[in-house]
């Protein structure tokens, strides 16, 4: 956080330990809570957003600790039939961690919950958010590791 500025509209969420394999619950809320100029979170996210927006991100990840119905919903959808590959155990150990790129204010920023805030990677405009997050995925991903174990999704506007 040092030496960065960081926009007062981000939503961040720290992933502590005893919540398991939440990084893709902990990705998937960054991506909504923090999308707002293209989608208004509804239901069990925008009641969470909204009991916990003015908090710390450490309180917020204790808050998903204790939102239950937060929890349900993302092991319903692991352990669902419709789900395209198998899902491990909330608690087995995994090789693979979530994170999400989001676009607020102007700027890229990489929203990974087990990091202690989020890291502010440059400008950025709607236009160029795709291209910017891919040269930086390029960057400190693919070209730091060559296991071609990476997968992308984007949240988009109809």
């Amino acid at each position: 956080e040092k030496g960065q500025e960081l926009s007062k509209k981000l939503f961040y969420v720290t992933q502590h330990d005893g919540i398991g394999n939440a990084c893709g619950t902990i990705a998937t809320l960054h991506a909504m809570t923090n999308s707002l100029d293209q989608f208004e979170p509804e239901g069990i996210v925008k009641k969470f957003m909204d009991e916990w927006k003015d908090k710390s991100p450490g309180d917020i990840g204790y808050g998903l600790l204790k939102a239950k119905d937060i929890q349900e919903v993302s092991e319903d959808a692991a352990e669902s039939k419709e789900a395209q590959t198998a899902t491990p155990d909330r608690m087995d150990n995994v090789a693979a961690h979530f994170i999400a790129f989001v676009h607020v204010d102007g700027v890229l920023y990489e929203m990974d919950g087990r990091k202690a805030f989020p890291i502010n990677h440059g400008k950025s405009s709607s236009k160029t958010f795709l291209e910017d997050a891919a040269a930086v995925i390029k960057k400190n991903f693919f070209e730091v590791s060559k296991n071609g174990n990476f997968n992308m999704m984007a949240l988009v506007k109809p």
